[in-house]
């Protein structure tokens, strides 16, 4: 996609003089053997004059697009409960595994606001009805296994210099209901299209103080909120918790109730940079995003649109990146994040293991996205059961962690022994790490092109001056091609075997 509009820019772009050769570090996850994330032999780049191959892939620092703020997952009440299951062996090994030294790297996560689809029953924070001063707002639920959870997240991420640069967990919020005395339909679930706040001021106030009393509960204990999403999936028509809200109700309740509630609070500020990243959608690349995003923006005071911070963005309508570029082109000044993403199966279904599909659709859709503005990508659960759970409405979905030897039931019992217990790692693992690992926060993605239209490829320049390259190839035959770096002239000849996917790093200069 981006090679087209590259292909006339490259071709003007004059080689450097030639010094002494480059080296490529290279590493790979692929299904026909055994490499996760395993590094190769380092590849002399060559300062010959360039053969001509008709295969290529050639990368040059002279363009620059968005700058990256990182990747992580999702803390869903099933993530939390199942890591609370583990005894400290088994915890100490997922907390590396995602934010620790040899980890993923993970400096994102999202925050559900009251239960998901993914806790184990509906719940939320305030069950006093007509309680519009949140007098009885009460986090009390999460202080048992979510809070305790990101607390050691975060920890052991301070411990961890994040590679190149040290960054904190990026956590944002997203409610998915509010309290159902707050909803037309008078219950947190089954919402259709008339189920949205009831039409009274007093509730939507209520709704926006909701969001705000969560906020400042979470950062007294220990957990800081980097951004918020207006609402979970608002177009979504869900068995499970949901609240409807059209562009025009979501423009609404952010000019007119939220972002005064948050202003008032000191979270965001309309003349300067604001405490609390707020997201408008949260929602699928569809073509709605145009009317929905479009109506937001346009009709928002300037006040409140500066306290915008950009959209977001879930796979499940499939690989509409064209959609996504799109909303960038209209509005370039806010930011985009791709902020849900899980697979799925038919109800009571034991998870496959593995499951590569998975991490091939984590991989396409990770590239797709960053190629189409994207300045993260923040998948669904962190871990989950070999059952796709526990949630409460029978769904089976995977997660790059699978806890095995444990089910969940959808009642809320646990059949496990701590003797069975165990830690699968998914490839979507291993893919997810191919980015995150060797793409840290303010990596800026940087101009490339292809040739080869069976491989997918992104780019970036790291704060270590450091490029970093992801090659993915879904395809069933391996592909052989050259890789350039335009700016010095060095190149390299290199294959991609079947269902495989590289990281290359080598020096900008």
């Amino acid at each position: 996609m981006i090679g087209r509009y590259l292909l006339v820019v490259l071709l003007v772009i004059h080689f450097t003089n030639v010094h002494s050769a480059d080296t490529i570090q290279w590493f790979q996850t692929s299904e026909g053997n055994h490499d996760r994330i395993t590094p190769q032999k380092p590849i002399v780049m060559n300062t010959t004059p360039l053969p001509t191959t008709p295969n290529r892939i050639e990368v040059t620092t002279k363009i620059t697009y968005q700058t990256i703020i990182g990747f992580g997952g999702a803390f869903t009440e099933a993530s939390s409960v199942l890591f609370g299951l583990l005894n400290d062996t088994w915890q100490n090994e997922i907390l590396n595994a995602y934010w620790g030294e040899g980890g993923n790297n993970y400096t994102m996560g999202r925050v559900p606001i009251g239960s998901c689809d993914y806790a184990i029953d509906s719940y939320n924070f305030d069950y006093q009805p007509g309680d519009y001063t949140m007098k009885y707002f009460d986090i009390s639920h999460d202080l048992v296994e979510m809070v305790p959870f990101m607390q050691k997240a975060m920890s052991i991420n301070e411990k961890f210099n994040g590679g190149t640069v040290s960054t904190p967990i990026n956590l944002f919020g997203s409610a998915w209901s509010p309290p159902a005395w707050m909803k037309a339909n008078g219950q947190m679930d089954k919402t259709p299209t008339s189920g949205g706040l009831i039409d009274d001021p007093k509730i939507w106030k209520a709704f926006a103080l909701y969001y705000v009393k969560f906020i400042q509960e979470y950062e007294k204990n220990g957990v800081p909120l980097w951004g918020l999403t207006a609402q979970n999936e608002p177009l979504s028509i869900v068995p499970w918790e949901a609240c409807w809200f059209n562009s025009t109700q979501q423009r609404i309740f952010l000019q007119d109730f939220l972002l005064p509630a948050l202003e008032s609070a000191g979270l965001v500020s309309p003349t300067g940079p604001s405490k609390l990243k707020v997201m408008v959608y949260d929602d699928q690349k569809s073509s709605v995003a145009y009317e929905y995003i479009g109506d937001v923006y346009a009709n928002l005071t300037t006040q409140h649109l500066n306290e915008i911070w950009g959209s977001s963005w879930h796979w499940y309508s499939g690989p509409q990146f064209d959609v996504m570029e799109g909303i960038h082109e209209l509005y370039p000044q806010f930011h985009i994040l791709a902020t849900e993403a899980c697979d799925c199966f038919p109800p009571n279904s034991k998870l496959p293991l593995p499951y590569w599909y998975s991490g091939e659709h984590y991989g396409s859709d990770i590239l797709g996205d960053l190629n189409a503005w994207a300045e993260g990508w923040v998948h669904w659960n962190l871990m989950l059961d070999e059952w796709g759970g526990p949630n409460h409405d029978n769904e089976t979905c995977d997660a790059p962690i699978i806890i095995t030897g444990v089910n969940y039931f959808d009642n809320g019992t646990v059949d496990y022994s701590n003797s069975s217990l165990g830690i699968y790692y998914q490839p979507s693992y291993y893919y997810m790490g191919h980015f995150s690992r060797f793409i840290p926060p303010q990596s800026v993605r940087i101009g490339w092109v292809s040739n080869v239209p069976q491989l997918q490829v992104t780019s970036f320049l790291r704060p270590d001056n450091l490029i970093a390259t992801v090659i993915l190839n879904t395809s069933d035959q391996p592909e052989s091609f050259t890789y350039v770096n335009i700016d010095t002239g060095e190149w390299a000849s290199m294959t991609i075997n079947a269902h495989t996917i590289q990281t290359l790093l080598h020096s900008s200069v």
